[in-house]
């Protein structure tokens, strides 16, 4: 079943504003600065487990790619935008942060039908906004459409 232009619209928008959120929070764990001075010695060995390396194994995010990071600079530039207030923002993070629609809807105190009403509103600011920072981007959600 074909889908209507609306929702591939809104599905791109959301997975760009869900990478912009990513990439912000592992350039925030990273962080953005030189590394402090470290030792080059290995870790000295206190137990057996670690000798063998029978401990599970710890598994960091990857660095962002060039387009996740221009995805974020435009993103940004789109949410700095005059078209969106400030509870737009809030709630397109907060969705894109995975938050669930009942926890967003103790925390403001409106009722979730008219969130979601809130949330489609601001997608569409947003996409407005974002049309016009990135075009080429625009240009591939009308041709996908």
């Amino acid at each position: 079943m074909p889908k209507s232009a609306a929702a591939v619209i809104r599905a791109t928008l959301t997975r760009d504003i869900r990478t912009a959120w990513i990439v912000a929070r592992t350039l925030r764990e990273r962080g953005c600065w030189p590394a402090k001075y470290q030792s080059a010695m290995p870790e000295v060995v206190r137990e057996f487990f670690e000798a063998y390396g029978l401990e599970r194994e710890k598994i960091g995010n990857l660095p962002p790619s060039n387009r996740d990071i221009s995805v974020h600079d435009a993103v940004h530039a789109a949410m700095a935008s005059h078209k969106l207030i400030d509870h737009d923002r809030r709630l397109l993070w907060a969705r894109a942060a995975k938050i669930g629609w009942k926890q967003l809807t103790r925390e403001t105190y409106i009722p979730e039908r008219t969130l979601r009403r809130h949330y489609g509103q601001a997608l569409m600011a947003f996409g407005v906004a974002y049309a016009l920072v990135r075009p080429e981007r625009g240009q591939e959600i009308r041709e996908a459409a």
